[in-house]
């Protein structure tokens, strides 16, 4: 008969251990014979594989201790020579990497969740780092427009503060009715009169500029 036999300490707690072999069997397609509080049997399934006449049988027995649970995994079979021995600790090692990989799932599923919400939180802070970055050049190209417009306006202010006022002053003149003359032959109104024009021909006064003012001095 080949038998092979390991022991050894798990951290997790006997219901774990447990609930991880009957997930460890069923994985390998293996069918419980028998299970209780402390242990479990499971046997190799004949139809798993056609080469396959004597199956194996695993036994686990669980035994409580001081943070963790102490386990015995004993995998048989009655054949003898080195054929069914190496099959015999083949499978007990099959299973054994089963129940480890069973027990460990929820902490891999508790990394994985761990690390898609840090995967999430690097995005969100990259999106937000982004939208900072876009506000803050948006905010600056307003700033910069309107430091233009009002670089403009003070050019404008200053062209317009440095431009001679000679036409405005004359206009200004000739807004006030003249003072009133005598006869239209007076050589006042004369003189005024040619003022008048030659300010129109100089552009100085506009054409209704000129007309209204040329008005007011003929009427009195």
């Amino acid at each position: 008969m080949a038998s092979y036999k390991e022991k050894f300490v798990l951290k997790w707690e006997i219901s774990s251990v447990m609930f991880a072999c009957q997930q460890a069997a069923a994985n390998m397609k293996w069918k419980t014979v028998s299970q209780d509080k402390n242990k479990i049997v499971i046997r190799e399934s004949l139809l798993q594989d056609k080469n396959v006449t004597v199956p194996v049988t695993i036994e686990v027995r669980v035994i409580p201790l001081s943070g963790g649970t102490g386990v015995e995994i004993t995998a048989s079979n009655i054949g003898i020579g080195a054929g069914p021995t190496d099959r015999v600790h083949a499978d007990l090692e099959t299973f054994r990497g089963k129940m480890h990989y069973e027990l460990e799932a929820p902490l891999r599923m508790a990394r994985h969740g761990e690390e898609i919400r840090v995967r999430q939180e690097m995005e969100d802070a990259k999106q937000q780092a982004q939208e900072q970055q876009e506000r803050k050049e948006r905010e600056m190209r307003q700033m910069l427009a309107k430091e233009r417009q009002e670089r403009e306006k003070l050019k404008e202010a200053a062209k317009i503060a440095q431009e001679p006022e000679p036409a405005a002053e004359q206009r200004r003149a000739f807004a006030a009715p003249p003072a009133p003359q005598p006869s239209l032959s007076s050589p006042d109104i004369v003189a005024d009169l040619e003022k008048l024009s030659k300010l129109h021909q100089l552009g100085a006064l506009s054409d209704s500029e000129f007309t209204e003012a040329k008005r007011k001095l003929l009427s009195l």
